[in-house]
């Protein structure tokens, strides 16, 4: 895999490999690892555009508080990459459709673990 993926420098362990769709390329993810976590592996940066100005945005924050990273995962709208696990033959989408105004409300609570 290309992009930003840590290679075997020092003993980790990961989940098993597993494919899913990332914009129509089938792509590998590991299990226990976050969309935009596999975003930045990728080196794929750009997750969305906005809609006033069409600048593009990504992961900032890394913990689900500033939704700069809205995606759509399995033609569920505006999903944040930072705190979506990936799962078998899940697909992913980024696009201009996703918007800071139509969070998905799935999405709108608190840390299981805080």
């Amino acid at each position: 895999m290309s992009g930003y993926r840590i290679e075997s420098a020092f003993p980790y362990e990961r989940g098993e490999s597993i494919p899913i769709f990332v914009d129509g390329e089938v792509v590998m993810a590991y299990e226990g690892e976050t969309v935009g976590a596999l975003m930045f592996a990728l080196d794929r940066i750009a997750l969305r555009r906005t809609r006033s100005e069409s600048a593009t945005r990504g992961v900032y924050c890394g913990m689900g508080v500033c939704y700069e990273c809205l995606i759509t995962v399995n033609a569920t709208k505006n999903i944040r990459a930072c705190i979506t696990q990936v799962s078998p033959g899940m697909t992913v989408e980024t696009s201009a459709d996703n918007t800071f105004d139509e969070v998905n409300p799935q999405q709108n609570r608190q840390c299981d673990e805080c």
